[in-house]
């Protein structure tokens, strides 16, 4: 008997904190070695692209890290 496991979504890291992407959108994360899908990862867009970068420039400007 084959059990079907629902894949793994991975959230984005943004600013420290894994988050869900603000699409709904995913794409496959293959094994290239194997074929095999090892989860599906968020297609970020435009909106998670400039949450990252405010993160960026806060994290650069404060030296904190």
């Amino acid at each position: 008997m084959v059990i079907s496991e629902k894949p793994h979504v991975w959230g984005m890291i943004i600013d420290g904190v894994r988050s869900p992407s603000v699409s709904t959108e995913t794409y496959e994360d293959i094994n290239p070695s194997t074929g095999e899908m090892l989860a599906l990862v968020p297609r970020g867009i435009a909106t998670d692209i400039d949450r990252a970068v405010e993160a960026a420039r806060r994290a650069f400007e404060e030296k904190a890290w």
